[in-house]
């Protein structure tokens, strides 16, 4: 699941993960067992994460700091997982989540007007866009960060679609 372009979520589930935490617990006077987590691509790990299972006997992450090539190649679906403890390993091609890494449709209210305006967006990895958009600034600094959003206003709303990728991410401000 791609979330706000540079951070992946990922869940790994089976009912016989906990039949693995039983028999650890056991053998290992009740410490936890670790396991590794690897993101893979062409064999090659670029990514490890080391982590328990939750209380749900699941293994659940976020993965923070992608970089833009990486999520890249989790669009494309040219990423494998694989999961390590002890001397066992599984790996695998998880599917996208539906949805995931597409654009979203964005629905603002908009006032009754006799002419509308244009749509702008302002992205949240400027810190400057906040103080821009919360003061009105139109300043030059504040109208080179701004981008003219493709939208449609009808029936009381401004609707658009944003988001889809590290190149186009819909975290920001839109007024």
């Amino acid at each position: 699941n791609v979330v706000d372009a540079d951070t992946v979520w990922y869940r790994i589930s089976s009912p016989a993960l906990l039949d693995m935490r039983l028999e650890y617990l056991r053998e290992n006077a009740g410490a936890e067992p670790e396991f590794v987590v690897q993101f893979l691509h062409d064999g090659d790990s670029f990514q490890e994460i080391r982590q328990t299972l939750n209380g749900n006997n699941v293994i659940e992450g976020v993965w923070n700091a992608i970089t833009p090539e990486q999520l890249r190649l989790f669009e494309s679906g040219e990423v494998w997982v694989r999961l390590s403890h002890d001397s066992q390993s599984f790996e695998g091609q998880p599917p996208m989540v539906e949805n995931s890494g597409r654009p979203m449709e964005v629905r603002i209210p908009v006032s009754p007007s006799l002419e509308y305006g244009k749509v702008y967006f302002w992205p949240a990895t400027e810190p400057a866009a906040r103080e821009c958009v919360v003061n009105g600034s139109s300043s030059t600094a504040c109208n080179l960060l701004r981008q003219e959003i493709d939208a449609t206003i009808r029936d009381g709303e401004a609707i658009f679609s944003v988001g889809a990728s590290q190149t186009q991410p819909a975290g920001g401000f839109y007024q």
